[in-house]
């Protein structure tokens, strides 16, 4: 039996785009590491280093520093506002379930008021004669 192929339209898969700030700024921060780590790395690997290029190495790795306390603050912001959407659905989740409930005891009560009207209506009255 052969193996069932779809054409390529149908499997592959379009990068999704992001267009949230934070997550582009995000985006760009992690290709500026990914550059800077390149040059350093570039620099790294010569076997003697002059006068200036230590001091743009320093430099390099200065900017590298600065660029992974900018990831670090992004990533705090995002948890924060992970933590508030949380508290948010949460809160809504409770109010949906609390007017879940209200709707339970009102069907109830219904089902109760309907029982006795029906009681009521088969009531069977003794007649004196």
């Amino acid at each position: 039996m052969a193996p069932i192929t779809a054409p390529p339209s149908q499997t592959a898969l379009s990068q999704p785009t992001l267009e949230a700030a934070s997550i582009t700024r995000v985006r760009d921060t992690i290709h500026q590491i990914k550059l800077q780590t390149s040059r350093i790395l570039a620099l790294r690997l010569k076997p003697q280093l002059s006068d200036d290029e230590s001091q743009y190495l320093a430099i390099e790795q200065k900017k590298l520093t600065t660029l992974k306390i900018m990831l670090r603050g992004f990533n705090r912001e995002m948890f924060l506002e992970n933590r508030a959407v949380k508290a948010k659905s949460s809160e809504a989740k409770a109010e949906v379930d609390n007017l879940y409930l209200n709707l339970q005891n009102l069907k109830y009560e219904q089902q109760h008021l309907r029982s006795e009207i029906q009681d009521c209506r088969n009531y069977v009255y003794a007649t004196r004669s």
